[in-house]
């Protein structure tokens, strides 16, 4: 089997309109000028990159996304567009040209809840962007959630809620809570109960296609993606229930062919395509279920 990155995800920026207690995007860090986005986006094409995941923080508040856009779609490759929505409604004409799939965190169908995680008045700006996408256009969406005490118990309310996206929705990825810190290890978002939240996981199906529903857990994730710093620093997720950092590959500026070498020494290929093989099929089973 030949091993290539046939999908990276681009923390473009660590700027954010928001600031959630389980944010695992990138601290502050130097950014890379358009000129220098143009050379890795080269880059990516070169070595058979067909998808370029944006993401953040949030990558609608860099003065040149647009640019950034239109240069990857330029070079063919397709686009995944992660947002929190809140500037949604600025760049929406922009998204339905250049992104194939745009990525959204719905916390829970509860507006409380949701924005208790999110921060305050995020539920409207997300609610907006689904209503808009599934009612004007095509475009694929990728619904993300991430599972903590607060929510958990409200999935199958999430999932009746989401099931009115049902045609947009690509899949809905339900993350297992990473604690990169001893902040989040002590925190009030962690689940204790795992038998309730089996529960609640194994009752999900009923409204949409249990196919498209996913179950990512920590060892999934562990060493399965390819992630770029705001500074072009390549990197694969380390991550356990223990403690989670980040394997540094190099930059990619600086040194691609070294990054891409070590890459394929250390990736779980097999859970790195697994997510995205949806992306590509419609007839990938791909629900995973907790064993508790």
């Amino acid at each position: 089997m030949k091993m290539k990155p046939v999908i990276v995800d681009w923390q473009i920026t660590s700027s954010c309109t928001r600031d959630c207690t389980f944010c695992y995007g990138p601290k502050s860090t130097k950014e890379l000028s358009f000129e220098d986005i143009s050379r890795i986006i080269d880059t990516l094409k070169h070595i058979g990159v067909k998808v370029v995941g944006i993401t953040g923080g949030e990558p609608l508040l860099r003065d040149d996304i647009v640019d950034i856009l239109k240069y990857i779609k330029g070079k063919e490759m397709g686009i995944c567009l992660s947002t929190n929505c809140d500037l949604y409604s600025n760049y929406r004409d922009v998204i339905k040209k250049y992104v194939d799939a745009i990525g959204i965190p719905v916390e829970s169908s509860d507006k409380k809840i949701h924005d208790s995680l999110r921060g305050g008045k995020n539920f409207d700006n997300v609610v907006f962007a689904l209503n808009d996408i599934s009612e004007n256009c095509n475009m694929k969406i990728r619904i993300g959630t991430v599972l903590t005490n607060k929510n958990y118990h409200t999935l199958e309310e999430l999932e009746l809620f989401l099931s009115k996206f049902d045609d947009n929705i690509v899949y809905w990825k339900i993350y297992e809570y990473i604690c990169y810190s001893l902040k989040s290890q002590n925190d009030n978002l962690i689940i204790d109960d795992y038998r309730s939240l089996s529960h609640h996981i194994n009752g999900l199906g009923k409204y949409i296609n249990s196919n498209k529903i996913i179950i990512d857990t920590l060892e999934k994730r562990n060493c399965s993606y390819f992630l770029i710093k705001p500074n072009g620093d390549a990197f694969i997720p380390l991550l356990s229930q223990i403690s989670s950092t980040e394997y540094i590959l190099g930059n990619l500026l600086e040194h691609p062919d070294e990054v891409i070498d070590k890459w394929k020494k250390n990736i779980n290929y097999i859970n790195y395509t697994q997510p995205y093989r949806c992306m590509f099929r419609s007839d990938e089973n791909l629900k995973c279920r907790y064993d508790c």
